[in-house]
């Protein structure tokens, strides 16, 4: 998986930096599970993904284990709750479905992200409902676009406007 920043000149970002970016803006100053979002559905008006957070991301040993908290409101026996209060991620608290104030509906997904081999693995656990992989690869990719620090500005004109990055799956 190769990441080609378009610029004038093309310039390659790997996919461990690319991850090892992702793991430094989700532990950052203390940050909120809620605040890694990355992409808004309403904004976008996007019907095909739903909200996706980083529950926890881990690096062992160069790899990345990645696992999103994917918002849904489905009733289903598969949907968990999160508590979204100012856990940051990796220590959210899960119940089974049971409504409670600061608790929201959805359910987790699991990546493995082997970035010297450029291959991510879904992780599908008995009874999971859904990979996430669409949500996951819109996540990245608005990851990239809006949070990411390989964002290019173009500021050759009055108003800085971000270059858009390419994520391949």
């Amino acid at each position: 998986m190769v990441i080609t920043i378009q610029t004038k000149k093309k310039q390659y970002v790997s996919t461990y930096d690319v991850f090892a970016e992702l793991f430094r803006w989700t532990k950052a100053n203390h940050k909120k599970i809620t605040d890694t979002k990355t992409f808004d559905l309403d904004e976008h008006n996007l019907t095909n993904v739903e909200e996706t957070l980083i529950y926890d991301i881990v690096e062992i040993n160069s790899t990345f284990l990645v696992t999103t908290w994917n918002l849904s409101i489905l009733e289903s026996d598969n949907i968990l709750m999160a508590k979204m209060d100012d856990a940051p991620p990796g220590n959210v608290h899960v119940v089974p479905q049971s409504i409670e104030e600061g608790y929201i509906p959805g359910y987790p997904c699991y990546f493995w992200v082997l970035p010297e081999e450029e291959i991510m693995i879904s992780i599908l656990i008995d009874g999971q409902r859904k990979r996430g992989i669409e949500n996951f690869t819109y996540y990245m990719n608005s990851f990239l676009t809006y949070c990411a620090k390989f964002v290019i500005y173009d500021c050759d004109s009055e108003d800085c406007v971000k270059k858009r990055i390419w994520f391949s799956r």
